[in-house]
């Protein structure tokens, strides 16, 4: 196989700069002098909870606090009928008009002069007022939200696939403070923070969120749910130092080294990245992780897992050098300049430290901040296939017990859910080689094709036979990349060894499979194109195997004298650690499951 090593593109890497810090809020102001507030309420809200009764039945206590920058109202139902305010007090009344709101529209604040409204119910149309004072104020969507020190609701939407499977959930009071080194409420992440808005710290969807500092209002900025993803995602990866924030028909370069954003002139003049505690005792499910990796020419190397420990305990200790071992070579870290020097030699190389991505399928079974409520298991009774059965454990079976075997077709594809086990077992032994944080899969869907199962059951029963107390696996689970015009043939007709030498025979003329989806990922296609790829994980028959040759259009015989006629069953590159397999038979293979994947791009919108 070629070597791909030096296919990404090496970027200049600079040290980490601290964020400077914004000045926090101004105090509590006066409440407003208005007597009425409208708020027309956008129609995918869940109006069935108790909050929504109260407020119709106008048994429900309304407050309202502001800041310089925002206006927080809220609701309390009352236990028990309160008496009457007297006159002289100031009253708040609230009209709630079920209308149609655009998605791209915000709630809507308008003002009444005292007692010209009433209150309607929920299944009514509100009456337009006649009231020349009560101008409407409705505005598109801001991009961001300002992070203030009081409570405030976001509609919230998931990335990529988790988007489409699921539907909006409901609005959820989240906060965020303008002091730095304040932490995200790791008891709001797991649902039990008590104190709500009165909290100290953060409150916001996800164990990690981002903000952008406005430099007309001095306020720090959310990102939009789906980018605060997708810009966790690439900022995880060390081997990325920029990447371009799009904002409108307007770019501005991050540098993710520095933290730094690289245009003087943006409306943006800086970034900040909050995150949750490390401490496993505040949050034993999905606490801050860090990593350290240094530069091996062109990409980036985890140090072993100890000397990350002991290197990131350095920094906390504000240690500005430290020298360790590797073996017999002395080498000195600078954690000023992010930098590793070999004493010896003096050669240096780049460091750079990261957090480590916390996938959104990781956190779902604890995370309850409502972002990721919807998404549920597949229901296997829907469609007779149990996508909750591990695809890739051994069964005894002759057809896999994954599969729907209702339908009356030969052949079939069928989308596996987001959130079953076969979803999460595929997902995972692509992810072992190309991470969350360099790729999204689009889709998985399992490759029910009768003919072509029913040959390769045979023949593994064949093999099974012949290699009757052997301990070498008979069967492995390898990958294999291709095109998306090839792959619909694949899926149809199998893998076929008489197309072979169209990407290569350094082995010989066969189908070639790959332990590592990262070693299929160089064949699908392009490099760097923003089109899908798709990759196989396919069942292999590998049986007794030999390091294969250029010419092989087989594999050779076991033994030229004794066994002239017993081949060997399929070949590989390496004979202590192969990386890759190849078979000349195509009743050896079988595409299990196909995965549609694409590369995270390299762009941000910071902009709905």
């Amino acid at each position: 196989m070629a070597d791909v090593s030096g296919l990404k593109r090496k970027r200049k890497k600079s040290a980490n700069k601290p964020v400077s810090a914004d000045p926090p809020c101004g105090s509590s102001q006066p409440p407003l002098q208005s007597s009425s507030l409208l708020l027309e309420v956008p129609a995918d809200t869940n109006t069935s909870m108790p909050v929504w009764d109260a407020i119709r039945s106008q048994q429900a206590a309304v407050t309202w606090t502001v800041s310089p920058y925002s206006v927080s109202v809220h609701f309390t139902p009352q236990t028990r009928k309160k008496k009457k305010p007297s006159t002289s007090a100031m009253s708040c009344s609230v009209l709630i008009q079920h209308d149609v709101v655009p998605h791209n529209t915000s709630c809507v604040l308008r003002n009444f002069l005292q007692n010209t409204q009433t209150l309607c119910s929920a299944c009514q149309k509100c009456p337009p007022t006649s009231n020349p004072a009560a101008s409407r104020m409705s505005s598109p969507q801001p991009v961001h939200q300002p992070a203030t020190n009081t409570s405030k609701k976001h509609p919230v939407s998931l990335p990529s696939k988790l988007q489409a499977q699921s539907e909006a959930p409901s609005a959820l009071s989240f906060s965020t403070k303008s002091l730095d080194n304040v932490l995200i409420c790791d008891d709001f992440l797991l649902g039990s923070c008590q104190n709500g808005a009165r909290c100290s710290m953060h409150h916001t969807a996800y164990p990690f969120h981002w903000q952008l500092l406005s430099v007309s209002t001095q306020q720090w900025m959310d990102l939009p749910p789906r980018s605060q993803v997708l810009l966790e995602r690439i900022y995880c990866d060390a081997d990325n130092d920029y990447v371009e924030l799009k904002d409108g028909e307007t770019y501005v370069s991050l540098h993710l080294s520095m933290m730094e954003l690289m245009d003087e002139f943006s409306k943006y003049k800086n970034i900040r990245r909050l995150t949750n505690s490390e401490c496993t005792k505040k949050n034993p499910h999905f606490p801050s992780k860090w990593k350290l990796y240094w530069c091996d020419s062109y990409h980036f190397k985890e140090y072993t897992t100890d000397l990350t420990t002991l290197l990131i305990q350095k920094m906390k200790e504000k240690m500005t050098t430290y020298n360790f071992h590797i073996g017999t070579k002395k080498y000195k870290v600078d954690f000023t300049s992010m930098t590793q020097t070999n004493v010896a030699t003096g050669n240096r190389r780049d460091i750079r430290c990261r957090p480590v991505y916390r996938s959104l399928q990781s956190l779902q079974p604890y995370l309850r901040t409502g972002v990721l409520s919807n998404l549920t298991p597949h229901d296997p009774g829907v469609s007779g296939t149990n996508f909750n059965l591990d695809p890739l454990l051994d069964f005894s079976s002759w057809y896999p017990p994954v599969w729907s075997l209702a339908s009356v077709q030969d052949y079939s594809r069928v989308d596996v859910p987001l959130g079953t086990l076969v979803y999460q077992r595929v997902s995972a032994l692509v992810y072992e080689s190309l991470p969350e944080s360099e790729i999204d899969i689009v889709s998985i869907q399992q490759i029910q094709n009768l003919f072509q199962w029913d040959k390769y059951q045979r023949q593994k029963v064949h093999m099974q036979k012949l290699h009757a107390g052997s301990l070498e696996p008979l069967e492995r689970h390898l990958f294999h990349g291709t095109t998306a015009s090839a792959a619909e043939s694949i899926c149809c007709n199998n893998f076929d060894p008489r197309l072979a030498g169209v990407n290569g025979n350094s082995h010989g003329y066969g189908s070639y499979f790959a332990t590592k989806a990262w070693t299929s990922d160089v064949f699908t296609g392009e490099l760097y194109s923003e089109e899908d790829s798709y990759m196989f994980l396919a069942k292999v028959l590998v049986g007794r195997v030999v390091v294969g040759k250029q010419h092989y259009r087989r594999p050779p015989p076991r033994s030229f004298k004794r066994q002239p006629h017993t081949l060997y069953d399929a070949c590989i590159d390496n004979k202590d650690t192969p990386t890759m397999f190849i078979v000349y038979d195509s009743c050896q293979c079988y595409p299990y499951y196909l995965i549609k994947y694409r590369t995270l791009p390299t762009e941000i919108p910071i902009s709905e």
